[in-house]
């Protein structure tokens, strides 16, 4: 059968949040989107057994025992994949029941690559700093606005800001993106993920394949939080600054770090790596150059403050990059005072689309006593019950 949608759902070790998905996807009732769960635990019969409960004739299991790295496993979830678009989401994320029809709209329109605004789902039990607003859904009120972005122009604002944030760029995971694209990537570089961390590897690819990109202001996509979060290790210095004991990395990972780059496990490393390595397994090494590596560094301070003595042995102005660094470390904090005193005194979310200096941010309003990704799609149907998008004015 031929699906307009795959959405694809790589996992590892996380079963309790999958099944939710995988419960929310049949609610849809729809025969025009494929479930593909690709599984890297070692022990599957928990799933097994979930799975042979009933039948779902959308939904293809496919399970490898011996270990696989992210981008590995992230692979094979698109290669057994037969939709025309793919949408890759986390086991603790989803998507609205309006997906299909937004895919059966970029069709229409010849849509290669579509973001959506954040609806941010927090699981019960998932662990937060400051307040307490787990089982909530968190949204802005949306607008409809569809905002057509230049991939290329995207890419220069991320390399401008270091390559460890996201924020514009086309991108597949939490995004849809056409096949026939994706296939152009792996064409090149011979993976869809050309660097350790999928979503940053991918989006940097995206930029160099992609003709018409758009953001949608419409609950599509929904984010979500939860106990179990990947990407996560061990908080211990030891831990971080051995690339080798990151289990979900690519085998050659530490040895072929790029040299300007703490080679330190964080956020801010793994994405300017993944952002330069997806440069040149595309063969774009001239914009490389374009790479601030000083915004890296800032970056990386303000997530492991306990590494900046590392950090500013990478740095050519230490004077300067302490100055910044200080800067921007009290505009964290002081978002995070505002964003308890908004939540307590007036249940709102106050989300940094951005951690920078010219950070962004975004009011959300917060939904309770939401107990599953199937509660937070039907709350999301109820404010929003059909598919609607303008044009930006």
């Amino acid at each position: 059968m031929s699906y307009l949608l795959s959405v694809i759902v790589p996992t590892k070790d996380r079963y309790l949040c999958l099944k939710s998905l995988i419960n929310l996807i049949d609610s849809f009732q729809t025969n025009h989107l494929e479930l593909i769960i690709q599984d890297n635990t070692f022990d599957n019969s928990e799933i097994l057994e979930f799975l042979s409960e009933k039948e779902r004739p959308n939904l293809k299991y496919f399970y490898t025992k011996e270990p696989l790295s992210v981008c590995e496993n992230s692979d094979l979830a698109v290669l057994n994949s037969t939709g025309k678009y793919v949408c890759f989401i986390g086991d603790d994320d989803g998507v609205s029941q309006h997906v299909v029809e937004c895919v059966r709209w970029m069709d229409e329109n010849d849509i290669e690559v579509l973001k959506s605004s954040i609806a941010v789902y927090i699981w019960p039990g998932a662990p937060l700093k400051f307040v307490n607003r787990t089982a909530t859904l968190a949204m802005p009120d949306y607008k409809g606005h569809v905002t057509q972005i230049d991939p290329m122009k995207a890419l220069m604002r991320l390399l401008k800001r270091g390559g460890s944030i996201l924020t514009d760029m086309p991108k597949l995971y939490n995004g849809i993106a056409k096949r026939s694209i994706l296939n152009e990537i792996y064409k090149i570089t011979g993976t869809f993920f050309p660097g350790p961390s999928p979503d940053m590897a991918n989006a940097v690819a995206l930029c160099f394949v992609t003709s018409k990109y758009v953001v949608v202001d419409f609950p599509i996509i929904i984010g979500g939080r939860s106990s179990t979060q990947g990407g996560k290790t061990k908080n211990n210095t030891k831990n971080k600054m051995d690339l080798n004991r990151i289990s979900h990395l690519p085998k050659k990972c530490a040895e072929e770090w790029e040299p300007f780059i703490p080679k330190i496990w964080s956020s801010a490393t793994i994405l300017a790596e993944s952002a330069v390595k997806s440069l040149r397994l595309m063969n774009q090494n001239d914009f490389i150059k374009y790479l601030d590596k000083e915004n890296m560094l800032i970056f990386f301070m303000n997530e492991e403050p306990q590494f900046k003595k590392i950090a500013a042995n990478f740095s050519s102005n230490k004077f300067r990059l302490y100055s910044k660094w200080t800067i921007t470390y009290f505009n964290r904090m002081l978002w995070a005072t505002v964003s308890i005193l908004l939540y307590r005194l007036r249940g709102i979310v106050l989300v940094s689309g951005s951690h920078t200096m010219k950070a962004s941010y975004m009011l959300l309003k917060s939904y309770k006593n939401i107990s599953t990704i199937e509660e937070a799609n039907s709350r999301i149907l109820e404010l929003y019950p059909e598919f609607k998008l303008k044009e930006k004015e």
